[in-house]
């Protein structure tokens, strides 16, 4: 067969093109002769892992920071007693700034250590 350009392909309609006749095999035979089988249930859609529902957003940690946090989420999920999603180091953050959003109203302040002590920390 003849090599054709793109751009050839985009303009010209569409060709069908030639091809055997196709060969029936044996199974396909055999399928079309067997009665039906009922219909089985329909695999339950395929789930997408969680972390996909969240956005990616960049942040510094001090080093102390995130060792506290992996230990404390090794911990947390250790001691886990249900099945579900992992307890990590972005589960923990997600938890915090949802603690910090409702007291946001209390922060005060023109730096960290004055956000931080407006917060009693």
């Amino acid at each position: 067969m003849a090599r054709k350009k793109l751009t050839s392909l985009l303009d010209a309609p569409a060709e069908p093109e030639a091809t055997e006749a196709p060969v029936e095999t044996k199974a396909v035979a055999d399928e079309q002769a067997a009665p039906a089988a009922p219909a089985a249930e329909e695999p339950a859609p395929a789930v997408s892992p969680r972390f996909e529902d969240f956005l990616r957003k960049e942040a510094r940690f001090r080093e102390d920071q995130l060792d506290e946090l992996s230990r404390h989420a090794r911990r947390l999920q250790r001691l886990r007693t249900a099945p579900g999603e992992r307890i990590t180091d972005n589960t923990l953050i997600r938890v915090a700034v949802d603690l910090l959003m409702t007291r946001v109203d209390d922060l005060q302040g023109s730096n960290e250590d004055e956000l931080r002590s407006s917060l009693g920390l």
